[in-house]
């Protein structure tokens, strides 16, 4: 499924150069972002919040899209989603895109964990969740294996990541390639909960890495697209960079469940055909 979405502006297609840096928005001199041209997209880039979301309102930069990579509650219970939707709504983002993580137990309707006892009450989270914002309203985005084009760039969003304790949206390793091979050649911003193996991916103090190969051949080898924004490991975030793709770990919390991390900001060009998009 593609979903379309429209800033509500004239853009025109940049034609300079545009150097694709990733910047810390910490206040300090020197790492927040500098002025954004007309011509670019601005994306704040947030994951793994865990209910702590309002510890960062003050935090946030200004940006055109806000995405989020997951992790937003503890255990996806409806006090903590329905405090985040709330939270999302009254931010000044025209475009806000989530994906769901692990800990969101109610969103994956396929568990089966003994984490949930009751899978009706959990699909009514799930549904009193999406119910409660107007996406053309408030700009917000679930995205669930699903496409989200702004301005003609491309944004796919899929919660999965490898087994993973009795959490949600676990899938066995090698069988989960089956969900990276759908996701679309050349999309520009990859939004994923867990990383690409070797890509802030790895835990403290052991150093083990918790990556997904088959994700990372998926990427490098044909997705190739210009940010792949995730979480999951807290102690991973930070950006690295392959020459073709940033790969953007944007978890909030430490491995402390500490909301120390700062948005991560970065900018693309808006494309031509996005004069188009409604």
């Amino acid at each position: 499924m593609t979903k379309w979405a429209d800033t509500g502006g004239n853009w025109k297609l940049h034609s300079s150069f545009w150097f694709r840096i990733v910047f810390i928005a910490d206040g300090r001199s020197g790492t927040s972002s500098p002025p954004k041209g007309p011509e670019h997209l601005r994306f704040v880039c947030l994951s793994d919040t865990h209910g702590q979301h309002r510890e960062l309102s003050s935090r946030l930069p200004p940006g055109d899209v806000l995405l989020h990579g997951g992790d937003f509650s503890n255990d996806g219970s409806l006090e903590e989603v329905m405090d985040f939707a709330a939270w999302l709504r009254s931010l000044p983002y025209r475009h806000k895109v989530l994906i769901a993580g692990n800990h969101e137990l109610t969103f994956d309707q396929s568990y089966g964990g003994d984490r949930v006892k009751d899978s009706t009450a959990a699909n009514s989270v799930r549904s009193a969740f999406l119910k409660s914002f107007n996406s053309s309203h408030d700009g917000i985005t679930y995205l669930e294996d699903e496409e989200l084009v702004i301005c003609g760039v491309r944004i796919y969003g899929s919660p999965w990541q490898p087994e993973f304790l009795d959490w949600a949206f676990n899938m066995p390793r090698g069988a989960i390639r089956e969900k990276w091979k759908a996701i679309p050649s050349n999309v520009d911003v990859l939004l994923v909960h867990g990383p690409p193996l070797g890509r802030g991916d790895a835990l403290l103090p052991s150093l083990k890495r918790r990556g997904c190969m088959d994700l990372l051949f998926e990427v490098q080898d044909r997705i190739r697209p210009q940010f792949c924004v995730f979480g999951h490991i807290h102690e991973g975030a930070g950006v690295t960079f392959d020459g073709t793709t940033h790969f953007v770990n944007a978890s909030s919390m430490n491995e402390h469940y500490q909301c120390i991390h700062a948005p991560l900001v970065f900018d693309i060009a808006i494309k031509q055909d996005g004069l188009q998009d409604t």
